[in-house]
């Protein structure tokens, strides 16, 4: 994070590195949203990337294959070539059994997203965070629904669920 000054506050904003790796991350997601990919071709064309920070950053945060998936289609609407050699690192990286599952398109949906949870390796953990996605604190109901009650979480929930198996019969 980079400390800035907004209106005599203290703030953090992600680092030009972090912030790509995010709008890659989101446009995988969500692709192809065209104002996400103009959104990624304008943040390649003005942040200063540390290219070699962002190969080390993308490899820490396990996420190199939907980041050059992206820079691969965004590429084409740069007016300059992202560096040879980024590309080339990020293309020779060879996702495991559980990502290729996670990243398909069609396959994504029949995991439930059930291969993040065995990156948390005690049981502790794995409750730890299930506990947090199923029953968050009401300050966060406060802040992402505008009252502490859990229903509106729970429709969210539901919903989140049910959109690929409802995607796929529409």
């Amino acid at each position: 994070a980079i400390p800035l000054q907004y209106q005599g506050l203290p703030v953090y904003v992600l680092s030009p590195e972090h912030t790509l790796i995010h709008l890659c991350l989101h446009l995988y997601h969500h692709f192809p949203l065209v104002t996400q990919t103009l959104d990624l071709a304008l943040a390649l064309g003005s942040l200063p990337v540390d290219w070699a920070k962002f190969l080390q950053e993308a490899a820490r945060f396990k996420c190199q294959r939907p980041v050059y998936l992206m820079l691969q289609e965004v590429a084409s609407l740069l007016p300059h070539d992202l560096p040879p050699e980024v590309m080339a690192s990020l293309a020779r990286y060879r996702p495991s059994f559980m990502e290729n599952l996670v990243l398909h398109p069609r396959l994504r949906s029949l995991t439930l997203k059930l291969p993040t949870f065995y990156r948390h390796f005690t049981l502790g953990e794995w409750t730890g965070f299930m506990m947090a996605k199923l029953w968050p604190h009401e300050d966060y109901l406060v802040a992402v629904y505008g009252t502490p009650k859990r229903a509106a979480h729970f429709r969210s929930l539901l919903a989140q669920l049910l959109s690929p198996v409802l995607a796929r019969k529409g």
